[in-house]
């Protein structure tokens, strides 16, 4: 037995203290790893026990109060395993028969030699080391069932025949079978592999049986049907030549992690496609606002470096001074506050065109902003369009001004000739013709208004939707007509278009329904409705409705219904055409801001 170089702590218990006091000196002489204290009767020696470590008993038999057996019984019940010497000068087959069957570690009669104590002192020693090994392999069998019994790990051992001889709870949940079902089996014909697999597990049990260490993955069904993935090893144990023993298998599974490594690869194609195919500027900054990543499209334009020359560096290393300066605060602003930056318009000298921007922060896993992604557009078409409107629409609104007022001039002439000549001349011809110039009035009004209508909206405001269709109303000639306002929203608007919008519904509703028409306005989820009891629209109209132009009146220009959608696309918002429940027509306007 290999012996430990620890001190051994003696506690030496007999009613004769001289006796006592030269057997612990001369044990102590015999080896210097025992360290020996003296007891006079066995209370003394139990009261020692309970206040000091012990790593073994020497009695003698023969004491007051309890002699040694009686002593061995009591110490048994608190420290069942310590090793106890019953050392006695009374010698007899019946008390040595007694002590053994009492529990005790060894016997030994006292002599008279001066061997007596080295025999005692190897005898104490080997029972102490005795104690110590098989602590030891109770641990390590305990660390070992640790380990074994891994919550996580499917573990088995098997045998140099190849059969598995002992495995752990995890791995038989992996299975619809009982540890007698595999135990003693092959461990290639157990129920953890399907008939394609067992011949590579036959193959892996005899290179690790050569001593190799076998690494695996492979694919198991549970117990409850569903397909899991698993890497393991199968590891050769060895002996102190060298000989294979047995094998250790252990496996982990690992459905979850290729799982996700797939989601992984499946999202890195998705974004390598994004950033190889997209038509802008699509880029990845870091915390420093160094580039990361940057489209292929615009690292290909000619007017910007590589793809590999921009990563690793900021918008001040790779672009114009002047563009790059307000790019790069930009960037800063964006990592270190959070704030999204959408829709900047920047011009770029190199080209002597316009970009928009927009960037957002880029968070990690832990929710912290590691860096920024960003877009960018080139708009240069897009601003030379807008000018281009805004040059014609000055110019229509020019034209319409003008027109207006050279077409007004005359016909207030014509209207005032004609109030005069009805002083002089009473004729019905005289009605007709003013009718005709306030019919004019009113198609020069319609003209300056088309013109004018598609002008962008500058600033809505809450009204209250029933104040605003009770004007309109007043200002419409609607003969006979009744209005049935029936809304209670408050929308934000332009009051001023919102106007337009209803003026013109209102008009539609007399000139086609007829003078007698009742026009109800009321309140939907998101928006409001205007509707009326008149003869409807034919569905095959309804397409066509808001085309300038289009008109079911024979003397109609087709301008009401334009202005209207005109007016509503202005707003963001969407109109539809419906029957309302008498029949007429129902134009319900969605989409509005509404409490």
């Amino acid at each position: 037995m290999k012996r430990s170089n620890g001190p051994v702590r003696v506690l030496h218990v007999d009613d004769q203290p001289d006796f006592a006091d030269t057997a612990a000196t001369s044990l102590e002489r015999e080896s210097d790893r025992l360290s020996v204290e003296t007891a006079t009767s066995a209370s003394e020696g139990l009261d020692h026990l309970a206040t000091e470590a012990v790593d073994c008993i020497v009695s003698d038999y023969e004491m007051p109060g309890q002699d040694g057996i009686e002593f061995l019984g009591t110490v048994r019940e608190t420290h069942p395993d310590l090793p106890f010497i019953l050392y006695t000068g009374k010698g007899s087959e019946d008390l040595a028969s007694e002590a053994i069957s009492a529990g005790v570690t060894d016997y030994l009669r006292k002599g008279c030699g001066p061997d007596q104590y080295a025999i005692l002192a190897n005898r104490i020693c080997n029972a102490v080391e005795r104690r110590r090994a098989q602590r030891e392999r109770m641990r390590s069998d305990r660390r070992f069932e640790a380990v074994f019994e891994d919550p996580h790990i499917l573990a088995g051992i098997v045998d140099l025949s190849g059969a598995l001889c002992r495995v752990n709870r995890t791995a038989l949940e992996y299975v619809d079978a009982g540890r007698a079902d595999v135990i003693g089996q092959p461990f290639w014909e157990t129920p953890w592999w399907d008939d394609g697999t067992r011949p590579d597990v036959r193959q892996w049990v005899n290179r690790a049986m050569d001593g190799e260490y076998v690494e695996f993955e492979a694919r198991h069904t549970r117990a409850d049907g569903d397909s899991a993935v698993v890497v393991g090893t199968i590891r050769p144990v060895t002996d102190d030549t060298g000989d294979v023993t047995a094998l250790v298998v252990s496996a982990r599974e690992i459905t979850k992690r290729r799982r996700q490594e797939r989601e992984l690869r499946e999202k890195s194609r998705l974004l390598d496609g994004i950033f190889e195919q997209v038509p802008v500027h699509l880029y990845i900054k870091d915390q420093q606002a160094r580039m990361v990543r940057v489209s292929e499209y615009y690292a290909n334009d000619s007017d910007n470096p590589d793809a590999d020359e921009q990563v690793g560096k900021t918008d001040l290393e790779i672009y114009h001074e002047g563009l790059a300066k307000n790019s790069y605060e930009d960037d800063l602003h964006v990592i270190e506050t959070g704030e999204p930056i959408l829709d900047t318009e920047e011009y770029d000298p190199r080209k002597d065109g316009w970009n928009l921007t927009s960037k957002a922060p880029m968070h990690g896993e832990d929710g912290d902003i590691v860096g920024l992604i960003g877009v960018t557009w080139d708009v240069t078409k897009r601003k030379e369009y807008e000018k281009e409107l805004e040059r014609q629409n000055e110019r229509l609104d020019e034209f319409a001004s003008a027109l207006s007022h050279d077409l007004r001039n005359p016909l207030m002439v014509a209207q005032g000739r004609l109030e005069l000549l009805g002083d002089e001349v009473d004729s019905d011809h005289l009605d007709v013709g003013m009718r005709a110039l306030d019919r004019m009035e009113t198609l020069i009004e319609n003209l300056l208004e088309l013109a004018r209508e598609g002008e962008t909206i500058t600033e809505c405001r809450s009204v209250e939707l029933d104040d605003v269709v009770e004007n309109c109303w007043t200002t419409v000639v609607t003969a006979n007509a009744t209005l049935q306002a029936n809304a209670d929203s408050v929308v934000r608007t332009d009051e001023s278009r919102l106007h337009q919008l209803l003026e013109n519904l209102f008009r539609n509703a007399v000139e086609h329904a007829g003078p007698d028409v009742t026009v109800t306005v009321g309140d939907l989820d998101d928006g409001f409705y205007v509707e009326d009891d008149g003869p409807g629209i034919p569905v095959e109209d309804r397409d066509q409705l808001f085309e300038r132009g289009f008109s079911t009146v024979g003397d109609g220009m087709g301008v009401g219904l334009a202005i209207v959608e005109q007016v509503v696309e202005a707003h963001g918002w969407e109109i539809s055409v419906a029957s309302s429940d008498a029949g007429g027509a129902r134009f319900e306007i969605t989409g509005v801001e509404t409490k």
